[in-house]
Protein backbone atom coordinates (compact mmCIF):
# COMPACT_ATOMS: atom_id res chain seq x y z
CA UNK A 1 0.00 0.00 0.00
CA UNK A 2 1.08 3.57 -0.58
CA UNK A 3 0.97 6.08 2.24
CA UNK A 4 1.76 9.79 2.44
CA UNK A 5 3.64 11.04 5.47
CA UNK A 6 3.25 14.73 6.28
CA UNK A 7 5.63 16.32 8.75
CA UNK A 8 4.15 19.46 10.30
CA UNK A 9 4.86 22.39 12.58
CA UNK A 10 2.08 23.56 14.89
CA UNK A 11 1.96 27.21 15.92
CA UNK A 12 1.32 27.39 19.66
CA UNK A 13 -0.74 30.60 19.59
CA UNK A 14 -3.55 29.32 17.37
CA UNK A 15 -2.69 25.68 16.57
CA UNK A 16 -2.25 26.51 12.86
CA UNK A 17 -0.44 23.79 10.88
CA UNK A 18 2.37 24.25 8.38
CA UNK A 19 3.64 21.31 6.36
CA UNK A 20 7.43 21.00 6.30
CA UNK A 21 7.67 17.96 4.06
CA UNK A 22 5.56 15.29 2.40
CA UNK A 23 6.92 11.82 1.65
CA UNK A 24 5.25 9.06 -0.38
CA UNK A 25 6.12 5.68 1.11
CA UNK A 26 5.18 2.06 0.43
CA UNK A 27 4.39 -0.13 3.44
CA UNK A 28 2.63 -3.44 3.94
CA UNK A 29 0.05 -1.96 6.33
CA UNK A 30 -0.63 1.00 8.62
CA UNK A 31 1.46 -0.43 11.46
CA UNK A 32 4.49 -0.71 9.18
CA UNK A 33 3.84 2.83 7.90
CA UNK A 34 3.78 4.13 11.50
CA UNK A 35 7.20 2.62 12.18
CA UNK A 36 8.66 4.12 8.99
CA UNK A 37 7.12 7.56 9.59
CA UNK A 38 8.36 7.75 13.17
CA UNK A 39 11.86 6.72 12.08
CA UNK A 40 11.88 9.51 9.48
CA UNK A 41 10.61 12.06 12.02
CA UNK A 42 14.07 12.68 13.50
CA UNK A 43 16.21 11.69 10.53
CA UNK A 44 14.64 13.40 7.51
CA UNK A 45 16.42 16.62 6.51
CA UNK A 46 13.82 19.39 6.85
CA UNK A 47 14.09 23.19 7.15
CA UNK A 48 12.73 23.04 10.73
CA UNK A 49 12.14 20.34 13.31
CA UNK A 50 8.56 19.02 12.96
CA UNK A 51 6.11 19.01 15.86
CA UNK A 52 3.95 16.16 14.55
CA UNK A 53 3.30 13.85 11.65
CA UNK A 54 0.23 12.64 9.79
CA UNK A 55 -0.21 9.50 7.73
CA UNK A 56 -2.66 9.65 4.83
CA UNK A 57 -3.92 6.86 2.60
CA UNK A 58 -3.78 7.00 -1.19
CA UNK A 59 -7.13 8.82 -1.19
CA UNK A 60 -5.83 11.58 1.09
CA UNK A 61 -7.76 10.40 4.17
CA UNK A 62 -5.98 10.97 7.48
CA UNK A 63 -5.28 7.60 9.11
CA UNK A 64 -2.92 8.48 11.93
CA UNK A 65 -1.53 11.52 13.76
CA UNK A 66 1.43 11.47 16.14
CA UNK A 67 3.56 13.92 18.06
CA UNK A 68 6.46 13.12 20.38
CA UNK A 69 5.14 12.73 23.90
CA UNK A 70 1.69 11.57 22.78
CA UNK A 71 0.63 8.77 25.07
CA UNK A 72 -2.73 8.07 23.46
CA UNK A 73 -1.57 7.62 19.90
CA UNK A 74 -4.25 6.25 17.64
CA UNK A 75 -5.98 6.45 14.35
CA UNK A 76 -7.38 9.77 13.28
CA UNK A 77 -10.98 8.53 13.36
CA UNK A 78 -10.61 7.57 17.02
CA UNK A 79 -9.27 11.02 17.82
CA UNK A 80 -11.98 12.98 15.99
CA UNK A 81 -14.96 10.68 16.32
CA UNK A 82 -15.59 8.77 19.56
CA UNK A 83 -16.40 5.10 19.28
CA UNK A 84 -20.06 4.27 19.98
CA UNK A 85 -19.18 2.99 23.47
CA UNK A 86 -17.54 6.36 24.25
CA UNK A 87 -20.36 8.62 23.10
CA UNK A 88 -22.29 10.56 25.68
CA UNK A 89 -25.88 9.46 26.16
CA UNK A 90 -26.88 12.78 27.65
CA UNK A 91 -28.06 11.03 30.80
CA UNK A 92 -26.25 11.91 33.99
CA UNK A 93 -25.44 9.21 36.50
Amino acid sequence: MMFTFEFIRIRASDKAHAMLDRVLQAATDLDAAKVKAKSLFDTLDMPQKPDALRILDDGGRELFVWAPGDHAVGQADERHHPRPDQESTGVSA
